[in-house]
């Protein structure tokens, strides 16, 4: 008995051992099986059921299934191999796997790194997750439906976001993006913060290159599975960049959800928009720019349509603002007609002393490229009000210089003004412009040229206009893109209407004038666009051949016809004329200005003032036999017929007669000549009388 005890000893160890290396091997078979069967899991059911619902094949290069509830990938991808939405370098994922499979995806813990996100090439703009309805079970407890998808900890790192499309005038890339998700839940909203580097942003010509940027937005879910984007809010700041080749710095944006608001402010302005919770197309934009005491407030409607691309702006100004200052309202259209090409159409119209008048209306064809501003645009319009652009203009260069001029004036400088390296950048293009409905006031026309911007100076070439029934031909040199504007041109105009260009400087009440301008050459330079800086700083040279003068009842005519009772001087008929003169020091100079008609013959020179429209002028005037006849046939001044002196067949005046005044309230000095006159002992005896008459009037 004993020995048989001592031999089943080690025999009962041994079966136990055998035992022992069998269970070991089944346990090892079922691991692998296990790890081995999680993997196909993942790359054959998680996969594929995440791709359909993204719409876009998922590839893994790499995967690590731990025996633990640990996944470790690496060169994931989501979407096509040439142009993926979504690639990683490395991910660490801890998750819930039968949850994942019967009730929807369950991640506990998802750290990625080395993330790039192409937003363009996300299938129809959207982000759905996977769900697996063929398996979705229901609680036994509370017999509610169990949350298909629960995220938790999900930590993004030196990730990349890019939007590029070809085509499109948008591209965008942040780099070094940082994100932090701690939970997104079914029913409730999970907050997303995130912080990188504006790397680029291209909008058109807006070109940004730097600039950081950090914020949040609340994220959710609907039942289709889509993900949502709630509240948000985003910070921008230390952005540069350029506008076209102008350059920006140190701007701040601000992006909020809660309010729909942007606002930005950059170191001449603040910009804010607001936009309605339901997307609808109300905004309101501040801008302080010329003055920071009194701040511009618009009116903006957007509206943005997908097919076709189309956006509706409309600006309007409302609130209180200053009395002086013009209020404006700007419509703007702008769609993508084909690809690579922008058509933008914009009206503007000014409310100017209580009246509102249509300033702009036209549309541009703009072939956009990634950066810049490209190198032909073609400009088309129905309307352009130049001389409201120049009031408008004007306004505003008076509210500026108010606001920025010292207190005491600077020293005159002594040396040669270098050039402005100031003002405003702009590229190099060509521009071809058509405008229809072209006006200055009453005078209406056409205008077509051909205009190149090199090293901001804007080159006209070729620049033809009809007004009224005449034509002109203008070309010259204006610096648009330096502070002072300097300009310099010639202008050549045939056939003008001289009626419409008188009433341009006079009221209906002031007189008629009939006639045609047959040309008319102007050499002009100076600098400043604004109307004050063209009457202070304008210098240069015209000559103008005038024929069929008629002055009908002439404000500075009045008077002597009143007074001295010449009715003939009331209509003044004469066949040719020309005006020669200069202009310099804020004066119009008259060198030459001579009429000749039936009704006689007047010489002009002096010069008056731009500014007050002040006249110092001489006038030489020689009488029809008409008008001659009506002085001495004059029983109450007929001793003024007296002081005429025969003359190539004209009565003329032994001295020329002062014209002062104004251009709207002029004065002719006809006492002035008598008292000239009456110290000729000749005549002395017999206007001695005339003149004490005239001189108690």
């Amino acid at each position: 008995m004993k020995a048989t005890g001592q031999r089943s000893a080690p025999a009962r160890r041994a079966r136990w051992r055998r035992r022992g290396r069998r269970l070991a091997w089944t346990a090892m078979v079922l691991t692998l099986c296990f790890l081995f069967g999680r993997f196909l899991l993942l790359t054959w059911v998680i996969a594929p059921a995440a791709g359909i619902a993204l719409g876009s094949p998922v590839d893994i290069a790499q995967a690590s299934c731990a025996p633990t509830a640990r996944l470790d990938l690496s060169n994931l991808r989501i979407g096509e191999l040439d142009d993926p939405f979504l690639t990683t370098g490395k991910v660490e994922a801890r998750y819930r796997l039968w949850r994942t499979l019967f009730f929807g995806p369950c991640v506990e813990k998802l750290h990625a790194q080395g993330v790039t996100i192409n937003l363009a090439n996300l299938p129809k703009g959207r982000i759905r997750l996977p769900r697996f309805r063929w398996l979705r079970r229901r609680r036994r407890d509370d017999n509610e439906d169990i949350e298909p998808f629960l995220l938790k900890d999900l930590v993004l790192g030196d990730s990349t976001v890019v939007y590029q499309r070809a085509g499109s005038p948008l591209a965008l890339r942040l780099e070094n993006v940082r994100a932090n998700l701690p939970e997104l839940r079914q029913g409730q909203s999970g907050r997303l913060t995130a912080s990188g580097r504006i790397a680029q942003l291209d909008i058109g010509p807006l070109h940004l290159s730097s600039g950081q940027l950090r914020g949040h937005s609340d994220l959710s879910y609907d039942r289709e599975m889509e993900l949502l984007h709630n509240n948000f809010s985003f910070h921008a700041d230390h952005v540069s960049g350029t506008l076209g080749t102008t350059p920006l710095d140190n701007l701040t944006l601000r992006l909020s959800g809660t309010t729909r608001q942007v606002r930005g402010r950059g170191h001449r302005q603040d910009l804010q928009l607001a936009l309605t919770r339901d997307g609808a197309p109300m905004a309101t934009i501040t801008i302080e720019g010329y003055s920071s005491k009194v701040p511009h407030i618009f009116d903006l409607t957007a509206r943005v349509t997908a097919e076709p691309e189309l956006i509706n702006l409309a600006l309007a100004e409302h609130g209180s603002p200053p009395a002086d200052q013009p209020r404006l309202a700007i419509a703007a259209r702008l769609c993508f007609p084909r690809p690579r090409v922008a058509e933008v159409s914009a009206a503007i119209t000014a409310q100017l002393a209580g009246k509102t008048v249509a300033v702009l209306d036209m549309v541009t064809e703009y072939p956009f490229a990634s950066t810049g501003l490209p190198a032909h645009l073609r400009l088309t319009g129905e309307r352009l009000a130049i001389d409201q652009l120049l009031a408008i203009y004007t306004q505003v260069q008076e509210a500026k210089s108010a606001e920025t001029t010292p207190k005491e004036p600077a020293p005159a400088a002594t040396q040669p003004e270098s050039p402005d390296p100031g003002g405003l950048r702009l590229p190099s293009f060509t521009l071809d412009l058509d405008l229809r409905g072209v006006s200055y006031g009453e005078l209406a026309g056409t205008l077509s040229a051909d205009a190149d911007l090199r090293d901001r100076r804007l080159e006209l070439s070729q620049c033809t206009a009809t007004l009224a029934d005449g034509t002109a031909q203008l070309t010259g040199v204006l610096g648009w893109g330096q502070s002072s504007h300097p300009y310099q041109g010639k202008l050549t105009v045939a056939k003008l209407d001289a009626g419409l260009v008188a009433r341009q400087f006079m009221d209906a009440a002031d007189g008629e004038v009939l006639g045609h301008i047959d040309q008319l050459d102007l050499d002009l330079a100076g600098q400043g666009l604004s109307i004050r800086a063209m009457q202070e700083n304008m210098t240069g040279k015209g000559t103008a051949m005038l024929s069929g003068i008629a002055l009908r009842d002439m404000k500075a005519m009045r008077r002597t016809v009143r007074k001295y009772g010449v009715k003939g001087l009331a209509d003044l008929r004469f066949d040719q004329g020309i005006l020669a003169g200069q202009i310099a020091d804020g004066r119009v100079r008259l060198d030459k200005g001579s009429l000749h008609g039936p009704t006689g013959w007047v010489e002009l020179t002096g010069s008056m003032r731009f500014r007050k429209q002040k006249l110092e002028l001489m006038v030489d005037a020689g009488l029809g036999p008409e008008l001659a006849d009506d002085l001495r046939n004059s029983r109450k001044y007929r001793y003024l017929g007296l002081l005429l002196k025969s003359r190539d067949g004209y009565a003329c005046f032994p001295t020329p007669i002062p014209l002062r005044g104004s251009l709207s309230r002029p004065r002719l000095d006809v006492e002035r000549l008598l008292l000239g006159a009456a110290t000729s002992p000749s005549i002395q005896d017999a206007a001695l009388p005339f003149l004490k008459h005239a001189l108690q009037k």
